[in-house]
């Protein structure tokens, strides 16, 4: 019988302690940029709690239940008999049964990444429903009022969740491993081996949770505001805080000295910078180029924009000049990559973990819009403000004012290049007014304390999960 879950090491649990179940992709050891916040829950909870993990590549010696992605060739397919779709979900079930026979019931499922929970990219509805066609796999992802659209958006999802491995591949190269993952926390669920609650902390709408709630698993979605707007129903949790100054610090040497705890300002010798994507195949980030940043013509100021398609270089590697091979020979972002590319800030982009050394000289920092459709939050205000940088804020990210505030956002907005410039100028004459909204930003994300007391600051943060 194949194995598409094999244990490493021995299960070893202390029968007076709760269990999480923990999901995770990727050495331990190593620097994560966007998964810090669920491993600094994990760190500070791993004395009171088993710690059971599910995962790829975590490198872990014990209680560790690692995909053995190779087992999936011996399922059927539809050219090897007429009925493999239900032959498949018996054998499914069989090899879960084999490999999870031994896991306890745990307390708690907690994801510590999105990575598996997202829908594979593709069409989910038809192209007659205008409200839905062409928001690929974030179809589900509201933030509306009208009833009709909610009831069709849970109507896909009912069908999706309940027919999960007919609609997403156990065994295709691109997708399998959202379909594992999410088929394990299903089956754990369905075997009433989960007694409380699923915690996740999507760092994009896109993460699916539609398939928790379909399969009646009780959970909570943590993110980086309160968001309960339309389908969404995320509560507010520090995770940049977590990430950037808790999780950061521990993988990156402290470098940055702040003129607000009694010590020597990072000298801001440059003035903005943008660190981030434009070549995306969804949504509208492809246009803030033209609109924000072409123009600019305030000195020292760079661009660091990964000459890659969908994403960014994670580490240094050779296979950054085959993106950018690809990315120049895609007709839709040919005239893009040739402007970016002979742009006068245009710079090498710089990978996550040695971006902020690179970037703590700039005075401002651009935040524009997310890779979603719909209004998304993310790290940057937080880490900005951490680093004594005043973001420069694009309208269509935060509209609803629900990460910042519209007392500080309107210091802050900007509608094209000419505003930029006009920001900085004025920011520049005005250097009480640029420490003015930093202290405004820094009080309002908790700054000092995560600097001055980071352990009463982490378990009031992790008392909202297990509240």
């Amino acid at each position: 019988m194949s194995k598409i879950f094999e244990l490493v090491g021995n299960l070893t649990i202390d029968e007076n302690k709760p269990t999480v179940l923990f999901f995770q992709q990727g050495d331990s050891n190593e620097y994560t940029y966007t998964y810090g916040t669920a491993r600094i829950v994990i760190e500070n909870i791993k004395d009171k709690y088993n710690i059971i993990t599910v995962g790829a590549g975590c490198k872990l010696n014990n209680n560790y239940y690692q995909i053995q992605r190779d087992a999936t060739s011996s399922l059927l397919r539809k050219a090897d008999d007429d009925d493999y779709k239900e032959k498949n979900d018996a054998t499914i079930r069989s090899w879960l049964d084999e490999c999870f026979k031994d896991l306890p019931v745990v307390d708690y499922i907690i994801l510590g990444t999105d990575d598996f929970s997202r829908l594979p990219l593709m069409e989910w509805t038809k192209k007659s429903d205008k409200d839905l066609s062409g928001l690929y796999n974030e179809f589900f992802d509201y933030v509306g009022t009208d009833p009709d659209v909610i009831n069709r958006i849970d109507e896909l999802n009912t069908n999706i969740s309940l027919n999960w491995s007919r609609k997403v591949s156990p065994y295709a190269f691109s997708v399998r491993d959202a379909f594992w993952f999410m088929e394990v926390i299903g089956f754990v669920h369905k075997t009433n081996r989960l007694k409380k609650e699923l915690i996740a902390f999507p760092i994009d709408p896109v993460m699916y949770t539609p398939y928790f709630n379909k399969l009646g698993i009780k959970s909570k979605f943590f993110y980086f505001a309160d968001d309960t707007r339309g389908t969404r129903n995320f509560k507010q949790f520090d995770m940049s805080q977590f990430q950037h100054i808790i999780y950061d610090e521990k993988f990156i040497p402290k470098t940055i000295n702040s003129f607000f705890d009694d010590e020597k300002e990072v000298e801001k010798t440059h003035n903005m910078f943008f660190a981030g994507t434009l070549f995306q195949d969804k949504g509208s980030r492809r246009f803030i180029w033209d609109k924000f940043l072409k123009d600019v013509t305030s000195d020292k100021c760079s661009y660091y924009i990964p000459l890659k398609k969908n994403g960014i270089n994670k580490t240094k590697s050779g296979k950054s000049e085959k993106s950018e091979i690809t990315l120049k020979e895609t007709e839709e972002f040919t005239d893009l990559y040739n402007s970016v590319k002979g742009h006068i800030n245009s710079r090498d982009a710089v990978i996550p973990s040695e971006i902020n050394e690179e970037t703590k000289k700039y005075k401002y920092g651009m935040i524009f819009r997310c890779v979603s459709f719909k209004d998304s939050l993310n790290f940057r205000p937080v880490l900005y403000a951490y680093l004594n940088i005043v973001p420069f804020i694009d309208p269509q990210y935060d509209p609803e004012c629900l990460q910042i505030p519209s007392s500080i956002q309107e210091k802050l907005l900007v509608e094209n290049a000419w505003d930029i410039d006009e920001r900085i100028k004025y920011f520049n004459e005005n250097d009480s007014a640029r420490i003015e909204v930093i202290n405004e930003l820094r009080e309002l994300f908790n700054i000092s304390q995560y600097i001055n007391d980071p352990q009463t600051a982490i378990n009031n943060q992790i008392n909202k999960i297990f509240a």
